[in-house]
């Protein structure tokens, strides 16, 4: 998962959290 490293991290930490949960 190292597309989202780079893409805006803040754009995709929410789409990470709640994916992951």
């Amino acid at each position: 998962m190292t597309y989202y490293l780079d893409s805006d991290p803040i754009q995709i930490a929410p789409l990470t959290f709640w994916r992951e949960n």
